[in-house]
C-alpha cells in the first residue's frame, strides 16, 4: 500500500485556503492503472486537438485465380476462380470518383484503356506508369490528357514490373497478372482485391 497525503484547497474570492490533510491509500496496482489511464486520456486529447478527424478502417481482401485451383488442399477457405478478371478491373475503374493510380508492366487490354479514358473524361485524376521493355499494345489508345510515365528499361534491367491499380485511395487491385489476354485468360495468375471500408 502507498499512502499519499494531499491537501484539500479551496478558493475564496482572491485567496486560496489550505483546509486540511487528506490521506489517500492506493495499492501499487491502482497507482499503475491510474498512470496508464492518464496516458490514454492524454493520447486521446492530443488526437482530438491535433487531428481534424480520426477514422477507423477495416479491410476486406479477396483473392481470385485465372485458372482452376485444387481446393482439396485448402484448410481455411477455398480458392475462387474468376471467369473474367478484365471485367472486374473495368468495373472498379468505372467506380472511381477521384483518382486512379496504375502501374502495370504490360497492358494489352483495350477494354481497360477505354475504362481509364472514360474515367479521365468524367474528371477522375488518372496517373499511369509503365515500362519501355514491354509490348503494351493497348497503350496507344490511352488519352493524351492522362499523366503517363514510362520507365526506360532494358530487356532485363531497370524493369518496372509492378501490376496494381489504386482506386480512390481505398481499393487496391494487384497480383501476378499483367493486363493482356495471355495473362488474364491463359496463364496461371492470381488477382488480389483489397478494399478499405
Amino acid at each position: 500500500m502507498l499512502c499519499i497525503t494531499s491537501y484539500n484547497f479551496k478558493t475564496i474570492g482572491l485567496y486560496t485556503v489550505k483546509l486540511k490533510k487528506i490521506p489517500i491509500f492506493w495499492s501499487v496496482n491502482s497507482v499503475l492503472i491510474h498512470l496508464m489511464m492518464k496516458q490514454v486520456v492524454i493520447a486521446l486529447l492530443t488526437a482530438l486537438l491535433f487531428c481534424t478527424s480520426v477514422q477507423l478502417y477495416s479491410q476486406s481482401v479477396r483473392v481470385l485465380f485465372t485458372q482452376s485451383v485444387d481446393n482439396s488442399v485448402s484448410s481455411i477457405t477455398d480458392a475462387v476462380t474468376a471467369g473474367n478478371i478484365e471485367d472486374t478491373i473495368c468495373a472498379y475503374i468505372n467506380m472511381a470518383d477521384v483518382s486512379l493510380d496504375i502501374a502495370v508492366w504490360d497492358n494489352g487490354s483495350t477494354a481497360i484503356i477505354s475504362a481509364l479514358n472514360a474515367a479521365h473524361s468524367r474528371g477522375v485524376v488518372v496517373r499511369y506508369i509503365s515500362s519501355t521493355n514491354s509490348m503494351n499494345t493497348a497503350l496507344s489508345g490511352l488519352s493524351s490528357g492522362i499523366a503517363f510515365l514510362e520507365r526506360q528499361s532494358g530487356l532485363t534491367t531497370d524493369v518496372m514490373h509492378n501490376k496494381f491499380v489504386i482506386v480512390d485511395n481505398s481499393v487496391v487491385l494487384s497480383g501476378s497478372m499483367n493486363y493482356g489476354a495471355g495473362s488474364m485468360f491463359d496463364d496461371y495468375n492470381n488477382f488480389v482485391i483489397s478494399v478499405l471500408t
